[in-house]
Formats: structure tokens, sequence, C-alpha cells
């Protein structure tokens, strides 16, 4: 076993002039550089979070937009197709039609 009392009490370590009047200052400097960065951490955050809500809401509206252009289309077809059967309808009706079938 190793006694303690025998052993050299030099001081083996130096420790800077002004090294523990300093510290404090180091100290809080590195606790405010590392709030800073939480808080630039938690705004990008919150940007991304904003910018995908902005994005995912520009595309459900074009989507949206698109399926009732598709619609409008559609109905304003069907609108078109049946106008063309009633004036054929109303043209077969008359009798210059009736002229042109047996003249045929």
């Amino acid at each position: 076993m190793i006694d303690i009392e025998k052993l050299d009490r030099n001081e083996h370590y130096e420790v800077p002039e002004g090294y523990f009047d300093q510290l404090p200052s180091q100290v809080m400097a590195a606790i405010k550089k590392e709030k800073t960065t939480r808080r630039n951490i938690f705004a990008a955050a919150a940007a991304a979070v904003v910018l995908l809500a902005v994005a995912s809401t520009l595309f459900f509206n074009f989507k949206k937009d698109e399926q009732e252009n598709k619609a409008q289309i559609a109905i304003e077809e069907k609108a078109s197709n049946a106008e063309i059967q009633e004036q054929m309808i109303e043209y077969y009706d008359t009798e210059l039609a009736q002229m042109d079938y047996y003249n045929f």
C-alpha cells in the first residue's frame, strides 16, 4: 500500500496568470452563444413549418382549381353537345330538311 504522507507535495500543474478572473466571463459568453444557437435552430424550424404549410396549401388549391376547371370544361362540352343536338332536331323538323331528304 502507498503511504500518502511520503508522496512528493510539489505542485505539478500551473495556471496562467488571471485565469480564474477571466473564467466567469468566458463561461457566460459560451452560455450566451449556446442560447443564440438554440434560438436560431428554433427559428429555422418554425420557418420550415410555415413554408411547408404554405406550399401544401398552394399545391392543394392548384389541384382543386385544376379539377374544377376539368369539371367546368366537361359541363361546357355537354352543354355544347346538347345545343348542337337541339339545332339538329330543329333543322330536321323544318320543311327545308324534309325537302332535302326527299330530293336526295
